[in-house]
């Protein structure tokens, strides 16, 4: 196998992003741009690692959850079934989305949703065609 030096390997590499993303229709530059958003909004945390440990040590008696993942807290046995109410304008927010997304689907247009969705565990995946 011919070896490369790191250099050369840095360059090709440059190089077939460039040729890959230089031919990409704008809709697909704008599916991109979306996923990597959802993907780093989806490795956000709420607080850094110092916070997080102090907090933890004040509340470890009352919250025995992750702080950077809020949702779980619902799921421990002392605050099941103490869920909030979901925002007031939800159900109105989703219904407008699947109307667009059956207004563009009767057009003939692919969404991004057509293509990737959420799986159980709130990661973004791509659906299977």
């Amino acid at each position: 196998m011919l070896a490369l030096d790191p250099a050369a390997k840095l360059h090709l590499s440059r190089t077939f992003e460039r040729v890959q993303t230089d031919f990409e229709s704008e809709d697909v530059k704008e599916a991109r741009a979306i996923i990597e958003q959802a993907e780093r909004l989806e490795s956000a945390k709420l607080f850094k690692p110092l916070e997080a440990d102090a907090v933890r040590e004040v509340t470890k008696e009352y919250f025995a959850v992750d702080l950077n993942q809020p949702e779980r807290l619902y799921s421990t046995e002392e605050w099941k079934g103490m869920e909030p109410d979901p925002h007031p304008d939800l159900k109105r927010l989703e219904a407008e989305e699947k109307a667009d997304q059956k207004m563009a689907k009767d057009d003939g247009e692919l969404s991004i949703m057509d293509l990737w969705k959420f799986d159980e565990n709130g990661k973004l995946v791509r659906r299977e065609q």
